[in-house]
């Protein structure tokens, strides 16, 4: 099946095969559709914010849900979304 909108939003940082999600991103988006995705970037701040507070202090989510290492920055998805078509 393809689709006009694909839309994973918070998922991206936690796949181990990032090119491989994102050429199925691309194989499931109709010709002409559109992928929207949102992450968290690969920042100091998102560190912080993503592991340090919502992990170990506020406890929002459960420890070891994120890793810095798999945290996507903008020109690295750019990539590839390109080589994805």
């Amino acid at each position: 099946a393809q689709f006009d909108v694909v839309l994973p939003l918070e998922v991206i940082e936690h796949v181990n095969d990032v090119e491989g999600f994102v050429h199925s991103l691309a194989a499931l988006t109709r010709p002409g559709g559109v992928v929207v995705l949102s992450t968290l970037n690969r920042t100091a701040t998102s560190y912080l914010l993503g592991i340090v507070a919502a992990e170990k202090v506020l406890q929002w989510v459960p420890k070891g849900t994120h890793e810095w290492s798999k945290f996507v920055q903008p020109d690295e998805l750019a990539m590839l979304a390109t080589q994805a078509g």
